[in-house]
């Protein structure tokens, strides 16, 4: 069985909770991470071995290697994020 390939959308300090559950999921895999400023995403891509960093969420959901997105964004963002992976149809 091939791997589900994830994209993360937000690297706040919630990101590495949901990072430590993911990778001990073998169907899944980590396959790119995005946020605002992309501060943390290295961070992150170096010790959860992610493949790329995007640019923004919207070039993340376009892409078509990423099969299911993770959105881990604030409140306040929430609905235009999910907004836009709906109408990428995504699912999330």
């Amino acid at each position: 069985m091939s791997k589900l390939n994830l994209g993360i959308i937000g690297a706040g300090p919630i990101t590495k909770f949901h990072l430590d559950v993911i990778i001990n999921i073998k169907p899944f895999r980590i396959f790119g991470i995005t946020s605002r400023t992309n501060k943390n995403c290295i961070k992150y891509k170096e010790k959860y071995n992610i493949f790329k960093i995007y640019n923004n969420y919207k070039e993340m959901i376009l892409d078509k290697n990423i099969d299911a997105i993770i959105i881990l964004v604030s409140p306040s963002s929430m609905t235009k994020v999910i907004r836009d992976v709906i109408i990428a149809k995504k699912p999330f």
